[in-house]
């Protein structure tokens, strides 16, 4: 795409340097047609850049997931965050519940600069075991973990003031869930949250 770029910039001054230098009709003819052709690349890089933008996934963690039977808990969680696109050392958790999930905070910026390259920003505070019935859940009890501390003093400020930040669509808490199976899987952030599905290394 850099490189469509480049060519989209190069037509674009050659069109401009013979509509002005030339006299000839044809060359002038053969400048307007390379400026169009320098605006469609333009047009088709930006959607492409805006494609990529809203599609995109940057990887927050990994789980892995082993199901335990006769215990006073149903599953082991193992939770590896990613910092700067690597894995960082593991947390493991005891869960209750035929569910996992990961929750936190989210920080949406609006559309445009999200174009521009700028990533969601999130951070995980929580992971906690779940059911699929509630009624199954409060007889069981909840199993719920603190993960960096908690929803800190900056994301507090976040959450109160975000009106006054022009760039910013929304703060919010965004959690994900899965079945606990035997497994690893992928937390990932887009541009609206958290999503989970299969890890598979790269």
């Amino acid at each position: 795409m850099v490189t469509l770029s480049i060519i989209a910039i190069l037509l674009f001054v050659l069109g401009i340097t013979l509509l002005v230098v030339s006299r000839k009709i044809k060359v002038k003819l053969l400048a307007v047609a390379l400026l169009g052709l320098s605006a469609g690349s333009t047009v088709f890089c930006l959607t492409l850049n805006s494609y990529t933008a809203f599609t995109s996934e940057q990887l927050a963690a990994t789980v892995k997931v082993e199901k335990k039977h006769g215990q006073l808990y149903d599953m082991v969680v193992t939770l590896r965050q990613a910092k700067k696109g690597s894995l960082q050392g593991e947390e493991t958790y005891l869960l209750k519940g035929n569910q996992w999930m990961v929750d936190g905070d989210i920080l949406k910026w609006k559309p445009a600069l999200n174009v521009m390259g700028l990533k969601t920003l999130y951070k995980i505070t929580r992971v906690s075991g779940r059911s699929v019935y509630a009624q199954q859940q409060v007889q069981a009890g909840q199993t719920m973990y603190t993960v960096n501390g908690g929803t800190d003093w900056f994301w507090l400020f976040l959450h109160k003031y975000q009106q006054f930040f022009p760039f910013v669509e929304a703060v919010y808490g965004n959690g994900a869930y899965a079945f606990g199976e035997n497994k690893t899987f992928g937390v990932y952030v887009t541009t609206s949250g958290f999503i989970i599905k299969e890890y598979r290394e790269q």
